[in-house]
């Protein structure tokens, strides 16, 4: 389908053909082929560009009308399927584009923005997330409403919400490592890869992270002075002795 503009510009190239403008000036000043400007002198009409799609589209294109006739709501992936099933061997992708071709576009190509209500709360997913490792009673009602509704949807959120709380249980609260193993243990054995990846890591490092559970010993005040130490670094970088490094890093309140 042509765009308004490449039919003004048929236009205009007919019109100065009929005057007799010569047609090297024409495509000069429409920076176009003069092969191009010669075919538009026998047209009539903007030709347009025939397009043969190597899915097939072409043979459905009946059924697709019909379809789009007796369910103007329906959805393209929802078409996508029942095509398939028909004999279309496009992709989802290459179909959208070739509804497109044939000015029957759907979903995104078809340009049509959903507003969104005004007093409708947006979550992030990176929002959401953190209310999983939240402590539950400092939740405020909005966010225990969307992490129950979460939970209500997905059969897996509601089952890692679970495995979280229990080890936030064990590692803040109860600083014990008792139950440690079996939790590592019921979460390797289910089906979510991420909470699996986590419990072999942590079966890998086991001792390291036993004595973190029952240990009242920190490495904070380390990594403290390493960032402290590496912040310093940084402001004198290039133009300080290592000397003077030294004694802001030991007389530095």
């Amino acid at each position: 389908m042509a765009s308004p503009r490449q039919e003004e510009k048929f236009r205009e190239v007919k019109q100065l053909l009929q005057q007799d403008v010569p047609i090297r000036e024409i495509a000069r000043k429409f920076k176009m082929s003069r092969i191009t400007v010669r075919k538009y002198k026998h047209c009539e009409e903007l030709p347009r560009k025939t397009y043969i799609s190597p899915t097939g589209l072409a043979k459905h294109l009946g059924y697709i009308k019909k379809r789009k006739t007796e369910n103007p709501g329906i959805q393209l992936r929802q078409l996508h399927t029942e095509l398939k099933s028909r004999g279309y061997q496009g992709a989802y992708s290459t179909l959208s584009d070739g509804l497109a071709r044939h000015s029957l576009a759907m979903g995104k190509k078809k340009g049509i923005k959903t507003v969104l209500p005004s007093d409708l709360s947006l979550w992030r997913p990176s929002r959401s997330a953190i209310l999983f490792f939240n402590d539950p009673k400092k939740l405020s009602r909005d966010e225990s409403e969307i992490l129950n509704q979460l939970c209500t949807a997905s059969v897996v959120l509601k089952q890692s919400l679970s495995f979280i709380r229990k080890f936030r249980q064990m590692m803040f609260k109860d600083q014990c490592s008792i139950g440690l193993q079996d939790w590592i243990q019921s979460v390797s054995d289910c089906s979510i890869p991420e909470l699996c990846g986590f419990a072999k890591g942590l079966q890998q490092d086991f001792v390291a992270i036993k004595n973190a559970f029952d240990l009242p010993w920190s490495n904070g005040p380390v990594e403290g002075n390493v960032n402290k130490l590496k912040t310093l670094k940084r402001q004198m970088y290039e133009r300080c002795s290592l000397r003077l490094l030294e004694k802001r890093l030991v007389l530095a309140p």
